[in-house]
């Protein structure tokens, strides 16, 4: 199977695919908009990311030079999840890169 690669805008991927607030951390980070979106790697925030829908599902991962957000679910460099009201495509891998300071 070919996957098609896409880089995003942050601006354009929350117009797109909308991340929702983390439910279940009221003091969670990367707020963009209607409150912090991040899911921790561990615990009942991890245990809530494996009941997802795989295609709701985003990785923020620590990069050498920023951070970058990818559709899937990833454990290398990850700093935490992300879940969106709106589904990526299973054939196209998608790539938003956001300079380090933009998740708070």
């Amino acid at each position: 199977m070919t996957q098609n690669r896409m880089t995003l805008s942050e601006e354009k991927f929350i117009e797109l695919y909308r991340p929702l607030p983390n439910e279940l951390n009221d003091n969670a980070s990367f707020d963009f908009g209607d409150g912090g979106c991040l899911y921790e790697t561990y615990g009942a925030e991890l245990e809530h990311i494996k009941l997802q829908s795989k295609s709701f599902v985003w990785t923020i991962i620590e990069g050498e030079n920023s951070l970058v957000i990818m559709n899937g679910v990833y454990l290398v460099n990850r700093l935490g999840y992300l879940i969106t009201a709106e589904p990526w495509q299973d054939d196209i891998h998608i790539e938003i890169e956001l300079e380090k300071g933009d998740e708070e």
